[in-house]
């Protein structure tokens, strides 16, 4: 008998929508990873990364291969460090931001020895290092985390109508029993 397989595909649109649409250059596919970091095994994360850096590939005019590679580094520096941080919107809103840092040190290492020139100033460093990690994190607090509280909390609140609906219906049945004797 196969494992089931975790259900991840709508983050992946998700993800796959904002790297079209988003007006600022976050790096859309961190939450996404993230959350495929603890459903999958190490090989299959490394699949995942560079399938959406081949997306992100795609859609930039950087050298071709840039992305892939970077996020297949990314995802082995973070995979192992995933499990110290809480599994939760926090933990996944902290994780991006951490992937974002990560991402950003490997992209500036990769334009380096690719020979393409680089300025460093510190307000390229405030944004690049800073900034943009931030909106990265709130990005997935946003669009990630949120959502699953809110779909976790409907969950909850329809078990418990379900429950008390049961219930009722059992108080019902009884009062029925007791007053027909």
């Amino acid at each position: 008998m196969m494992a089931r397989r975790p259900f991840i595909f709508p983050f992946f649109l998700l993800s796959l929508f904002f790297s079209v649409v988003s007006p600022i250059p976050i790096v859309t596919f961190a939450p996404f990873l993230i959350i495929t970091y603890s459903r999958y095994s190490f090989v299959g994360c490394l699949w995942t990364a560079g399938g959406c850096g081949f997306i992100i590939d795609l859609l930039s005019a950087l050298p071709f291969g840039m992305h892939t590679f970077s996020y297949i580094v990314v995802t082995i520096l973070l995979r192992r460090y995933s499990i110290y941080f809480v599994d939760g919107p926090l933990g996944l809103a902290a994780l991006s931001f951490l992937f974002s840092i990560c991402l950003s040190v490997v992209m500036k290492i990769i334009f380096s020895i690719s020979g393409i020139p680089l300025t460093f100033n510190l307000q390229g460093l405030t944004t690049d290092f800073l900034l943009m990690p931030i909106l990265d994190g709130i990005y997935a607090l946003l669009f990630f985390s949120l959502p699953l509280i809110f779909y976790r909390f409907i969950l909850r609140q329809w078990f418990r109508f379900l429950f008390f609906k049961k219930e009722t219906k059992k108080k019902r049945e009884e009062k029925v029993k007791t007053h027909g004797k």
